[in-house]
């Protein structure tokens, strides 16, 4: 997952490649983004500044550090109605190689869980993810989300029944 993000602003008109090794809110209501070089730099913003959501997308694409890739995906918990920034969620749903890291996504996608981008991708975290606590998080996020309890009734009648079967088969 290390891609990088460029450098903002490019020195001297060229793209610099770079991976983000921080981010974190500030008091005044911007956001702090310290990239990776050979050295640190720092860079500020709005999460509203299309250059600082950019860079906050990419943590959560390409950073190696969980624990960035969470806090920026808590940071643009509030721009969940922009495309890149939705699209970005449910790849680490879907993607992500850490548990927590998918379980904070399920948290921060809750708001969203009506759209059906968002429910058949929790949807499918149900039905395959590795972590049994993302699939009760997702199960928990879709019996209180808005999602239509026939349909939602039926996946999990199949579930628990493949379940079962399993469970029946791991005894013999």
């Amino acid at each position: 997952m290390m891609l990088g993000a460029p450098a903002w602003p490019p020195a001297g008109g060229q793209t610099v490649v770079s991976s983000v090794s921080r981010v974190e809110p500030r008091v005044d209501g911007s956001i702090r983004i310290v990239l990776r070089d050979s050295v640190d730099r720092d860079f500020s913003g709005s999460v509203a500044d299309p250059a600082v959501q950019s860079l906050l997308v990419g943590a959560v694409r390409d950073s190696v550090d969980a624990g960035v890739r969470i806090d920026a995906l808590g940071l643009l918990r509030d721009r969940i109605d922009h495309t890149e920034v939705r699209s970005t969620f449910l790849a680490a749903l879907r993607l992500d190689p850490d548990d927590g890291v998918r379980i904070k996504t399920l948290e921060l996608l809750r708001p969203a869980a009506a759209r059906p981008a968002v429910s058949s991708a929790v949807l499918e975290a149900l039905r395959a993810d590795r972590s049994a606590l993302v699939r009760a998080q997702a199960a928990d996020l879709l019996t209180v989300g808005s999602r239509g309890s026939a349909e939602l009734a039926g996946e999990f009648q199949e579930l628990m029944q493949r379940q079962k079967n399993l469970d029946v088969r791991r005894q013999g």
